[in-house]
């Protein structure tokens, strides 16, 4: 899920999100590489509510979303919170990773949240450590450039690249680089 009030700041109708919440006249929408959103996961397929003092917290079942996850079993008690991890770290994988070229720097995330053995993957606060680290190691202009598409043409490459960045370029502050006003 995404929450996009930040992208319309004076909101947007249920139905028709180009136009404003009373559809009286169009929604204003701003950039999201100018803008921050807050994306969030959300159920699973497997959602289990347990009390604050329950111990261990484990569960049974083999019914989700992602028919991938090694150790889902109507026998076999697991950790529903490492489930999570993989969930999320495959969706990272099928999603981004196989589909993209210039998203490699996910690769080393990703590989620790789909471990086949539970134990050897992170936990939702270590994982949370690991993509900041990761964030922070990524240059500004990367973090904004487009997603490329594995599939893409050298030709779709080199116009699409340059409309980013020409995007990217515009909305750098004319401080950090001295260039002329055009």
């Amino acid at each position: 899920m995404m929450d996009a009030t930040t992208l319309y700041p004076r909101g947007h109708h249920p139905i028709n999100d180009m136009r404003l919440p009373d559809i009286s006249d169009w929604a204003p929408v701003l950039s999201r590489v100018d803008t921050p959103v807050k994306y969030y996961f959300t159920d699973f397929g497997i959602s289990t509510l347990f009390s604050p003092e329950a111990s261990p917290k484990l569960v049974l079942g083999e019914d989700g979303l992602d028919d991938e996850v090694p150790e889902l079993s109507d026998t076999v008690p697991y950790d529903p919170f490492k489930v999570d991890i993989f969930i999320v770290g495959n969706m990272f994988k099928k999603h981004f990773v196989n589909k993209y070229s210039n998203v490699n720097f996910l690769n080393q995330i990703v590989r620790k949240m789909v471990q086949r053995e539970p134990s050897l993957r992170p936990d939702a606060a270590e994982a949370l450590r690991n993509w900041q680290a990761m964030r922070r190691s990524i240059f500004t202009v990367r973090r904004q450039w487009r997603v490329r598409p594995r599939a893409e043409s050298l030709y779709e490459t080199m116009v699409f690249d340059s409309i980013c960045f020409s995007k990217v370029v515009s909305s750098v502050p004319r401080q950090w680089i001295n260039w002329p006003a055009f």
